[in-house]
């Protein structure tokens, strides 16, 4: 069991059984929530660099009032995270339970999805079949397509960042960079954007300015976790395949899967897919290659029993001499009645 830094939370409401998770802007904890009997996760905000612990009390230390400031900024986007989260109704969505403040920091508390993520499987058994990848991806897509029709961008799309459950249903998690976008299809912030490099297309590396996303900037995620699942391998960053293209490995994948790709991770907005739906509607469509068989066809001549010249001749002369024999046999007949009515 990892260690934790806290035993409970919310007066026992939940019991924490072990710390699965750190980053740098918090921790995740495995728990019980006690009343209903069942497994959940908490997120702790808690950012490691600005912050401490007083191990007593397991409170939340700031040590300074400029560093005070900088953590109750981000401490109010991480609750404003959870409440957009908790707003969200999709099967491929995480669910958030509950939210709170304790500890002079804040937690929600949300589903235990215990199968590990997309990575974790690639990385236990390998690369994906194409059929199975492609399951996997329309899933995301789903979750994708309703968060964009709610004009929010995910913006750190990974097989990390999707996790599966019982029965073998992705759930998206890590909302930490989700942003909203303009209804004309942009999303202008100053905020820094995450970086996860081989996930994330160029106009995510800019820095210091202004950027703008819309969901061609999640396309381009999306088509760099199908590439993962199907190689076992994280796709070039961004500028390498600007410079290079993409490894020829695609070109072992077939025609939708090599073409969806290419398109869905061209380096330029304007070259890619510029919705999920278009996405999917590529990946999912069939090959233009038609499989033809090879083998002969069953013999099916049809054997006719064909009757020779003279078989002919002879089945004309036998029909002959019987039709002669009635005839004979008719005037017989006839000659008899007559002499006996005389």
């Amino acid at each position: 069991m990892n260690k934790t830094f806290i035993s409970q939370l919310q007066g026992g409401k939940y019991q924490v059984d072990s710390l699965i998770g750190s980053g740098g802007f918090g921790n995740t904890y495995l728990a019980t929530q006690v009343a209903l009997r069942r497994k959940v996760a908490v997120k702790e905000f808690f950012m490691k660099d600005y912050c401490e612990r007083d191990k007593a009390t397991s409170s939340v230390i700031i040590p300074t009032e400029g560093t005070k400031q900088l953590v109750d900024r981000y401490k109010l986007k991480f609750l404003k995270e959870a409440q957009m989260i908790a707003s969200l109704k999709n099967e491929h969505i995480i669910q958030i339970y509950d939210i709170f403040e304790e500890n002079n920091t804040a937690y929600y508390v949300m589903e235990y999805v215990g199968h590990g993520s997309l990575r974790d499987i690639v990385d236990r058994e390998g690369a994906l079949t194409e059929p199975n990848a492609i399951k996997y991806i329309s899933q995301i897509a789903d979750a994708l397509c309703y968060l964009h029709s709610r004009n929010i961008l995910h913006l750190d799309i990974k097989p990390s960042n999707v996790l599966i459950d019982d029965d073998d249903k992705v759930v998206l998690i890590d909302f930490g960079i989700s942003k909203h976008y303009d209804s004309d299809g942009g999303q202008t912030s100053t905020t820094p954007a995450g970086i996860s490099k081989g996930y994330a297309p160029i106009e995510q590396y800019q820095q210091g300015n202004i950027s703008t996303f819309t969901p061609s900037t999640d396309v381009y995620s999306l088509g760099a976790t199908l590439y993962f699942l199907l190689t076992g391998e994280i796709p070039p960053e961004a500028s390498i395949i600007y410079e290079d293209g993409l490894p020829s490995t695609i070109n072992t994948f077939s025609t939708s899967i090599r073409e969806t790709l290419l398109q869905s991770m061209a380096p330029r907005r304007k070259d890619r897919f510029q919705s999920i739906t278009d996405f999917i509607s590529s990946v999912s469509r069939n090959d233009l290659l038609t499989n033809v068989s090879t083998s002969k066809p069953e013999d099916t001549t049809i054997v006719l029993d064909v009757k020779t010249e003279d078989d002919m001749q002879q089945l004309i002369g036998e029909k002959a001499l019987i039709k002669a024999f009635i005839a004979v046999v008719s005037i017989i007949f006839i000659v008899v009645i007559i002499i006996l009515l005389m």
